[in-house]
């Protein structure tokens, strides 16, 4: 075979190759190509000029979290070997368009939990799932691990300062997964969290500045015991979207937790005025309030979306002021598909100004600046159009927002903002 031209011999080799190449792993010496370069230096140099030799890879990273500072990313702590050897094989391919099968072997546990800022997303929580899967035992996985996008989990996370989770499912046992007093940054989105897990993660959270919870829970146990009262004393922004059906009460959420250096927050709800002035009676410092079109729902139901009560309302209710003093911007979401009258803007900043729960312009009230919007590119359109300038109205500067933060809060479920915990939403 010495005397056959290296084109014939690249043919022969060819046909020695596995019919499963993708199942083998390399480097691998006992199975072609790479037994083929083992033989004798000419076969060696005919094997490596051969490029479709080397057209399919399997290879297997083995990362050690060792290798991995809480100042690195991932890749440095690949094996430098498992690099020096992909840069062979490719170098062997020519311009060929390799087929790849690439796995992951780390000690995923140990790696996690060294982390300092954890951001899963579901790619992510498929390649966790696979390893949990074939790792370790059902009975393992019911013991304190969270549940994350297609029922993956991963183990003890004590060091975690930013958590941020998308369409993950926390229940109880799960709480000794994450160190929730490191936790200085949290980010839920289109999480279930069992009532109980609830009421006890968010009073472990004493160090969390920033929050945004996207969640819907359920009733893992009938009876809950009265949650004692709580302060989360560096909580400065909070953003909260959630179920009031899921959670048996509206303000379940809320309940006998106090904030007291919070200054800016969102609600996306279905709030009566009264189960809203009981969550900002926790609130004494705040200055920014953003509210859906469903908060508050007016006490009469005047109208199908429900808003704030105006001054045709029977029903007695404390003004605004009174509850959050220091108010200085409301941003209020307008829908203008089922109120088809706020579409007469000249009606719907008569309705506002009039309003003596918001008492805009009047003794006792702080608000300087009222902010519209609405979800609906087409009606944050005709907003825009019709305050292309602030318009001024007893002290109080109305505009309209370019963009609705409640809209922008979406984005981060779809992993579009590359730094999600510096992504300014107030």
């Amino acid at each position: 075979m010495q005397r056959f031209p290296p084109e014939t011999l690249g043919e022969i080799f060819y046909h020695c190759l596995p019919l499963d190449v993708l199942d083998r792993p390399q480097p691998d010496v006992t199975t072609a190509p790479m037994l083929l370069c083992q033989v004798c230096s000419h076969w060696r140099a005919v094997a490596l000029t051969t490029p479709w030799l080397w057209e399919s890879l399997y290879h297997a990273f083995r990362v050690s979290s060792a290798l991995v500072p809480s100042t690195m990313l991932l890749g440095g702590g690949i094996h430098k070997r498992d690099l020096e050897f992909l840069k062979w094989w490719k170098s062997n391919m020519g311009g060929l368009a390799p087929k790849l099968r690439l796995e992951i072997r780390w000690f995923f546990v140990s790696f996690i939990s060294s982390a300092r800022y954890l951001d899963m997303d579901r790619g992510l929580a498929c390649i966790s799932r696979e390893y949990f899967r074939h790792h370790f035992s059902l009975s393992k996985l019911s013991k304190g691990y969270i549940v994350l996008p297609g029922r993956c989990t991963i183990f003890r996370c004590s060091s975690l300062r930013r958590l941020f989770l998308d369409s993950a499912m926390i229940a109880e046992r799960d709480l000794t997964s994450i160190g929730w007093s490191n936790l200085t940054h949290m980010i839920l989105m289109n999480t279930v969290i069992s009532h109980l897990a609830w009421l006890n993660s968010i009073r472990q959270c004493v160090n969390l500045e920033f929050g945004v919870f996207h969640i819907g829970g359920y009733d893992e146990h009938k009876d809950l015991p009265e949650p004692p009262v709580t302060e989360l004393p560096k909580l400065r922004q909070l953003v909260v979207k959630w179920n009031p059906l899921d959670f048996g009460e509206p303000v379940f959420l809320f309940k006998n937790l106090y904030f007291p250096i919070l200054t800016a927050l969102r609600l996306e709800s279905v709030l009566s005025v009264g189960a809203l002035h009981e969550i900002l009676d926790s609130t004494p410092s705040l200055q920014e309030l953003h509210l859906s079109y469903r908060i508050p729902r007016d006490p009469d139901e005047c109208s199908r979306a429900g808003w704030f009560p105006g001054p045709e309302s029977s029903t007695t209710i404390d003004p605004l002021s009174r509850r959050v003093p220091h108010l200085r911007r409301l941003v209020l979401q307008v829908n203008l598909t089922w109120n088809n009258e706020y579409r007469d803007f000249d009606y719907l900043i008569d309705v506002i100004m009039r309003s003596p729960w918001l008492g805009l312009g009047r003794k006792g009230s702080a608000i300087e600046e009222l902010a519209l919007t609405a979800d609906y590119s087409g009606s944050r359109h005709l907003l825009l159009n019709y305050f292309k300038t602030p318009i001024l109205r007893n002290g109080v500067r109305i505009t309209a927002l370019e963009n609705s933060p409640w809209w922008m809060d979406g984005d981060l479920s779809g992993q579009y903002v590359e730094d999600p915990f510096g992504y300014s939403r107030f």
